[in-house]
Formats: C-alpha cells, sequence, structure tokens
C-alpha cells in the first residue's frame, strides 16, 4: 500500500513537471512567435515609408 501511495505521488509530479514544462515551452513559442511577427512588420512598414 505504501508503495502504491509512493508510486502514485511519484507520477502527480511527473504529470505536473510535464504539464508546467509543456505550458512553458508553449509560452516560449509564443513570445518568439510574436516579438518576430513585429520585426516583420517592422520591416514592412520601413519598406512602405521609403
Amino acid at each position: 500500500m505504501v508503495i502504491f501511495l509512493y508510486y502514485n505521488t511519484v507520477l502527480l509530479r511527473l504529470k505536473c513537471y510535464i504539464f508546467t514544462s509543456f505550458l512553458l515551452s508553449c509560452q516560449v513559442d509564443h513570445v518568439i512567435f510574436k516579438s518576430s511577427g513585429k520585426k516583420v512588420l517592422a520591416q514592412q512598414s520601413r519598406r512602405e515609408g521609403e
């Protein structure tokens, strides 16, 4: 029974870790995508301004 509980907590922590790391990577991807999108927009507006 104790082993079962231990196994469950480890599994739970693993799930939480995977979930949080997944969320973090998604946020990082989103930030990179946003900043690269802004750069592209800035370049386009510069070209139109010339």
